[in-house]
């Protein structure tokens, strides 16, 4: 299995290395609870071609990602078109996030990573079944220190839709927990999308817009 922490582990393949490694099993129970995609926990490469300045400034997110989170801020990644790096950019900043906490995390309640359109369908299912992980899951979505909202915007709008998206955002909002949204659509349609209250809570945030067409296949 790969190891988290291969790229700073003074024991990293050495006679040692696994045996009792608290920083590894701590790794490790962060990302079994964060919910992040296997293919994202690793470090993924992007090569900027036409959005430097963007990629500039999510590089700059990364290498102050601690105090980032710790201030509270929050961030939206969107772009019109699909495959240029907006989940990928979300991982990596958490990633960051774990990787330089892990020595100090409590593991809970660190990182949380849900597909918005996914979540929302579990949601509405737990209503008629009591479905105990996904309540757990729900409510770190409320409180971890970093969560990240993947595809806001791709579900349909509903009032009850609308509602919940907005309970959460919000209560993150006024509790200073950071949030990192990915979008197809910009923070203005967003609003057009969801609703000015959502809207309004959105323009708080940073943020980063692609303009560069499909790149999945250059990543």
């Amino acid at each position: 299995m790969k190891c988290y922490a291969s790229k700073y582990c003074k024991k990293f393949e050495t006679e040692v290395c696994n045996q009792y490694c608290d920083l590894k099993i701590k790794l490790d129970a962060i990302y079994s609870e964060s919910n992040i995609p296997e293919r994202y926990k690793y470090e993924v490469p992007l090569y900027p071609r036409n959005d430097i300045e963007e990629f500039k400034k999510l590089k700059g997110y990364q290498e102050t990602i601690v105090q980032f989170v710790r201030d509270g801020e929050s961030l939206l990644i969107s772009s019109s078109t699909t495959g240029n790096g907006k989940t990928t950019w979300a991982t990596k900043l958490a990633n960051q996030y774990i990787r330089k906490t892990v020595a100090t995390s409590d593991v809970d309640n660190e990182v949380l990573f849900i597909n918005v359109s996914m979540f929302l369908e579990q949601m509405r299912s737990a209503y008629k079944t009591e479905d105990e992980e996904f309540e757990s899951i729900k409510e770190r979505a409320f409180t971890c220190k970093l969560l990240i909202l993947d595809d806001l915007g791709a579900e349909r709008p509903s009032d009850w839709v609308l509602e919940r998206l907005y309970d959460l955002i919000n209560e993150r909002y006024v509790n200073m927990r950071t949030t990192i949204c990915t979008s197809n659509f910009s923070r203005i349609e967003l609003a057009e999308r969801l609703g000015m209250r959502i809207g309004s809570r959105l323009r708080d945030f940073n943020s980063v817009e692609f303009k560069e067409s499909d790149v999945r296949g250059r990543i």
